[in-house]
């Protein structure tokens, strides 16, 4: 096989939202909000591609759920801006690819801002959600908030986070916004997993702060999966609202759908395909195989290994041509990068929601845009439906 050596610029994906929803080429119905807080520090920044560039679209609410026309979304470091309309969508086209740091403002709402690493010529669909601008007064000690659909700060919450830790609390609930009861939620990598209850109410107590991949099941319904932010001393609240696995209504984004080589998010898929340099997975296969399992549509390709870990857990691993032998290939969910040490690929999505899988043997095979430290031994790509 021809490896392409390409020294690309590494992409960290990082997620700092208030309220963040994470998704590639179609919008989903999943909110997630944090309390806002200052940026922290920049890390070292990830160098922008000049050449290459990528579009952003989505639209603003309040807590709510209301639209929020006439916000200022702008990328701080680059020349895009633009202004809500009526029905609280923007788009940005032409911002650089590479690191991207997005800010929303309206006047009444706290200011909203998040980065996260883009990868050339995707399309990333967000739903944002602003909340009522703090009081003037100084600021408690933080607890955990109410377990209700908005991030309000409110005495009737007796439930405090450890010192140093965070929660994670929501709803599940179907289309109608009724509750859906014994939805598995699970936080990915901290083995930590539960269902909702009677009101489709679930908690998560004292999780390691940072960004936490939370994935919601239910037979019947399209699972769901997505990232929230989290910080050290608050709980993080959210509803998720399940979409049935057949029969669901006609909307925009199925039509988008119906022909994956024309979705600008798969573009980038079916170019890479061409030129065959990696194993190369589309929906109808995973429809013939029939298994839940990404490890088992995998298993037996040529380079590809499939090593059971100390606990068990299904690992890919690829060669590393530096002298360093074998090891655990990096994965990518929609463009993002996703650690997940100490979890099977099994664990991290099902095959029923992937639309394509692309795989890389070795480091240097691995497309410039998507090679990180972590890609040293290949890499996992998973397009999701």
């Amino acid at each position: 096989m021809r490896e392409n050596h390409v020294n690309g610029a590494r992409r960290a994906a990082r997620v700092l939202a208030s309220s963040l929803t994470l998704l590639l080429a179609a919008p989903r119905v999943v909110t997630a909000q944090v309390r806002p807080a200052p940026a922290p520090a920049r890390a070292s920044k990830v160098p922008r591609d000049t050449v290459t560039t990528a579009t952003i679209t989505g639209v603003v609410q309040d807590s709510g759920g209301a639209v929020v026309s006439g916000a200022s979304v702008r990328v701080a470091s680059g020349s895009p801006s633009t202004t809500t309309d009526s029905a609280g969508r923007f788009r940005l086209e032409g911002v650089p690819a590479g690191d991207a740091r997005v800010e929303v403002t309206r006047r009444g709402y706290a200011p909203l801002g998040f980065e996260f690493a883009i990868a050339p010529n995707v399309t990333v669909s967000l739903k944002l959600t602003l909340l009522p601008a703090p009081p003037p007064a100084p600021l408690v000690t933080p607890v955990a908030a109410p377990e209700t659909i908005g991030v309000t700060q409110g005495p009737q919450d007796t439930v405090r986070v450890a010192a140093g830790r965070t929660a994670l609390s929501g709803k599940v609930v179907d289309s109608a916004g009724r509750p859906i009861f014994g939805a598995s939620v699970q936080a990915i990598s901290t083995n930590m997993s539960t269902v909702s209850d009677s009101s489709g109410r679930f908690r998560f107590q004292s999780l390691t702060p940072g960004l936490v991949f939370v994935r919601v099941r239910k037979i019947g319904y399209l699972s769901e999966y997505f990232p929230v932010q989290t910080e050290a001393g608050r709980t993080a609240t959210m509803t998720v609202a399940l979409r049935p696995s057949s029969g669901a209504p006609s909307l925009a984004r199925v039509e988008v759908r119906a022909d994956a080589r024309r979705d600008a998010r798969m573009v980038g898929f079916y170019e890479r395909m061409r030129t065959g340099n990696g194993v190369f997975v589309e929906r109808e296969e995973l429809l013939r195989r029939a298994t839940s399992n990404v490890t088992e549509i995998l298993r037996g390709r040529n380079g590809v290994n499939i090593i059971r870990d100390a606990n068990n857990n299904a690992v890919v691993f690829g060669r590393n041509l530096t002298g360093a032998g074998y090891c655990a290939m990096g994965v990518l969910l929609d463009g993002v990068f996703v650690n997940t040490q100490g979890m099977s690929l099994d664990q991290l999505v099902n095959t029923q929601d992937i639309r394509a899988i692309e795989v890389y043997r070795t480091g240097p095979s691995v497309p410039g845009e998507f090679q990180r430290r972590e890609t040293d031994c290949g890499a996992v790509m998973i397009w999701t439906r």
